[in-house]
């Protein structure tokens, strides 16, 4: 979590855009996932490359995946769950490779998160 000027430094370095965002996410792997299935809507376990680097161990249990930065100014405090949910999911799925360069990325990317955010309303924290 960080402030506008905060996300705006990193975006400036890291995106050379000089202007704040609601969310930043820094991928520690490239290409986890099978390229032809990235922007697939239905996501599955089953389509992450386990001869990559990031599964290659023999007791699979955890795997970094990168960093998430949360802009906190740009979540409601009134709907905070519903907000950061929103800004997790999106910066988790650019940690997997997912993007939206192009309309139609964006419109299967924002599918791919709906279906992800619906579960999270289901789960009471």
């Amino acid at each position: 979590m960080a402030g506008n000027k905060e996300v705006r430094a990193l975006n400036k370095k890291f995106r050379k855009k000089d202007k704040t965002t609601d969310v930043l996410s820094f991928p520690f792997y490239k290409n986890i996932m099978q390229r032809d299935w990235r922007m697939d809507v239905n996501f599955r376990y089953d389509r992450l490359k386990k001869n990559h680097p990031a599964f290659n161990k023999k007791e699979f249990k955890e795997v970094y995946l990168g960093d998430i930065i949360l802009n906190f100014y740009k979540i409601n405090k009134k709907n905070f769950k519903r907000d950061f949910n929103r800004l997790w999911i999106h910066g988790f799925l650019h940690l997997l490779g997912y993007q939206h360069d192009t309309n139609k990325d964006f419109y299967k990317m924002r599918k791919l998160e709906n279906r992800i955010f619906k579960q999270t309303e289901k789960t009471k924290c």
